[in-house]
């Protein structure tokens, strides 16, 4: 398919613009690929019990960090002397990929340490033989402190853990931006590569999505006693795969490095 866009751009004429649709299927293909950060987002989304907006923002911010990813690789290429980006490069941005999905998995880690309950009020083991009454003075701080539902984030932390999906750039959109800048195409250029990250933040964003509103459902059709012990080991399984999923960019990117070397 990015075959077919690069020679659509080589011949010039209004063809290359008939291949947009064909850039934004590519960049979603590109993210479902393994090792673009959907086990992130959605384990992000699981552990922080993240809201159905804060999933499409996660994925519009990995649509915008590929496209000033893409620019940069080009326009950095372009300033050395190069007329295409080196495979070179791109490994070495995969590896910081993994790394900032590592750093969102120890953020995680300390937001649910430091959220952690000390306690917990079990309403049936107190109406199974043991007197209440001198608890009375305490029922409000039993009932607060809940088994760990995930520690709340704030607006930054969300478009920057987006930001961390979307650094692993599409070479084909990476070739496209190339060739369309050196063709006097720079309109084009953009348009390409804007429909390449839309593609892919819509594949991450409904990675997101999908795990937001399967909290949701889990809450509403699961009983209370079930959903408390869905709640207390979601996010810690979440940030157990978001860690795997780290490792597993990291050691293709290392791999990637090792061989071009």
């Amino acid at each position: 398919m990015d075959g077919g866009i690069l020679s659509a751009l080589a011949a010039g004429g209004a063809a290359p613009w008939l291949w947009l649709p064909a850039a934004f299927a590519l960049g979603a293909l590109h993210a479902l690929e393994p090792g673009h950060a959907k086990s992130m987002m959605a384990g992000f989304v699981i552990a922080t019990r993240g809201t159905p907006m804060q999933g499409v923002v996660l994925g519009l911010s990995a649509a915008v960090a590929h496209s000033l990813v893409v620019w940069w690789l080009v326009l950095a290429a372009f300033a050395v002397g190069l007329d295409r980006v080196p495979s070179a490069w791109l490994p070495w941005l995969s590896l910081v990929s993994g790394v900032v999905v590592l750093a969102v998995a120890a953020w995680l880690v300390r937001g649910l340490v430091r959220h952690r309950p000390h306690g917990y009020y079990d309403g049936d083991h107190a109406e199974a033989g043991h007197d209440t009454r001198h608890h009375h003075g305490h029922d409000d701080a039993y009932r607060h402190a809940t088994p760990p539902t995930g520690c709340r984030v704030g607006w930054r932390m969300v478009i920057a853990t987006g930001f961390g999906g979307g650094l692993a750039p599409c070479p084909g959109a990476v070739a496209v931006l190339a060739l369309a800048l050196q063709a006097g195409e720079a309109a084009l250029g953009a348009a390409m590569v804007a429909a390449f990250s839309l593609g892919l933040g819509v594949v991450l964003s409904s990675v997101a999505l999908a795990a937001a509103f399967s909290l949701r459902l889990a809450s509403t059709t699961s009983s209370e006693c079930r959903f408390t012990q869905l709640t207390a080991s979601l996010p810690w399984a979440s940030v157990a795969v978001m860690v795997a999923a780290g490792l597993y960019i990291l050691g293709h990117a290392v791999a990637a490095l090792s061989g071009g070397g």
